[in-house]
């Protein structure tokens, strides 16, 4: 588990040259003024370090699906 400073993360990834950062949108929308006010970076982009890493993104052809 990663505190972020808002209740409402969307999607991690791995990015970095080694992978060893992760990067952590959150949501803002459904929040009502009290939340936004306790929470004045819901919505936005957060990065950090530790002891994980990620792995690059399998990639496929799309073309051949057709």
């Amino acid at each position: 588990r990663v505190p972020l400073p808002a209740s409402r993360p969307t999607c991690p990834c791995f990015g970095g040259a080694e992978f060893d950062r992760v990067f952590v949108t959150s949501a803002r929308i459904g929040l009502d003024e009290a939340s936004l006010r306790a929470q004045p970076t819901a919505g936005g982009v957060f990065t950090g370090s530790g002891a994980w890493r990620g792995l690059r993104e399998h990639r496929f052809a799309t073309d051949l699906l057709a």
